[in-house]
């Protein structure tokens, strides 16, 4: 058993652990339609939502972006729509402190029923599409 594990040991230190995905700074993010094609399993689908983030997050994109200009990526808050509305995606325990003393910014969260001041819930983000 030692012999196995002085084996692997000298091994995974010659396995470079470092990830670049060196095509996400080529799409053409900002773009209102792009195309990232590709054959199975090499991870298109993880591309996007490395650059999105989670399902909460893609189902907003996806809603909000059929009418409204969204931008990726803001310092403050997951999304700004429209170059005003700053929304921070999360869950029903999601806080304000992303985006705290920012005009115009709205928590979507999962998990709740019905809105408390800017927090709203996610699903109605639905009902704009």
């Amino acid at each position: 058993m030692d012999v196995l594990v002085s084996q692997f040991r000298r091994r995974m230190t010659n396995i470079s652990l470092d990830l670049v995905r060196e095509c996400i700074n080529e799409v053409a993010w900002d773009e209102r339609l792009s195309a990232i094609i590709g054959p199975r399993g090499v991870g298109k689908t993880t591309l996007i939502l490395q650059y999105i983030g989670t399902a909460r997050e893609t189902f907003v994109v996806n809603q909000l972006g059929y009418q409204h200009r969204i931008e990726y990526g803001k310092k403050n808050g997951d999304f700004k729509i429209d170059g005003k509305y700053v929304f921070e995606v999360g869950g029903a325990t999601k806080n304000f402190d992303q985006v705290a003393n920012i005009t115009d910014s709205y928590i979507l969260a999962d998990d709740i029923e019905w809105p408390v001041g800017n927090k709203l819930p996610v699903w109605l983000a639905g009902l704009l599409y």
